[in-house]
């Protein structure tokens, strides 16, 4: 009976023991927690990017806009003549101005028309048609009122003694734009003789000596160059 007390003791010594040590190993384990350093978070700034390549952005573009309206016509030959010239044809503040250089005419005065059809390879420019009258008015002097003339009448013009010629003429009726009284695409005509302003329905000016279509040349202006970025 006494060894079996001896031995229950020594059992609940070594039980004792056994539970202080787990406890004690528990707080250990909690204390190593509480002192284990943190993990470290990301404190790295963000890149920077200013030093990033930027894409460059194009200069904006003006509009373009239509700054003079101009056409011109090449003057060739036509009824086996010598005649050539250059038609110059600028709108400036609601008028025409149509300017011309020749040679190769007979000195004298010769009639001068815009015919209704762009059109002058017939050796005798017959295929330009009659005059350009959108208002199917009569043949007359430019000078007259509008409802007196063709609008295609451009009156004469002088040849010196060596066959050259100047034209120098302004319009209000006739105009570049699109529209029943444009003149672009259709033919300046010379006659080889004078224009008497009255005779229906060409002047009585005779054969077509030279023959040109009128062709638009438009100049445009910009703001600014577009970017070659």
């Amino acid at each position: 009976m006494k060894t079996a007390i001896i031995e229950w003791n020594k059992f609940c010594l070594v039980c004792a023991l056994l539970a202080a040590g787990v406890s004690a190993c528990g707080d250990a384990a909690r204390d190593e927690s509480s002192t284990a350093p943190a993990v470290a978070t990301s404190t790295a700034p963000a890149a920077r990017t200013d030093d990033m390549p930027v894409k460059q952005q194009a200069a904006p573009v003006a509009a373009t806009k239509m700054t003079k309206a101009s056409a011109r016509a090449v003057i060739e030959p036509a009824s086996n003549s010598a005649v050539r010239g250059d038609v110059r044809i600028t709108a400036m503040s609601g008028n025409l101005h149509i300017e011309g250089a020749f040679l190769g005419l007979e000195p004298g005065e010769h009639g001068i028309h815009i015919h209704e059809i762009g059109d002058c390879q017939a050796s005798d420019a017959s295929s330009a048609g009659g005059h350009f009258s959108p208002d199917s008015d009569p043949h007359g002097s430019p000078a007259t009122p509008a409802s007196a003339h063709h609008l295609g009448d451009l009156g004469n013009m002088t040849a010196d003694e060596n066959g050259n010629a100047t034209l120098d003429f302004f319009d209000s009726e006739m105009t570049l734009d699109d529209g029943k009284y444009s003149i672009v695409g259709r033919a300046v005509v010379i006659h080889e003789k004078r224009d008497d302003l009255v005779s229906q329905p060409s002047g009585d000016a005779g054969t077509r000596v030279g023959c040109g279509v009128i062709v638009a040349e438009t100049e445009m202006e910009s703001g600014r160059e577009p970017s070659s970025d």
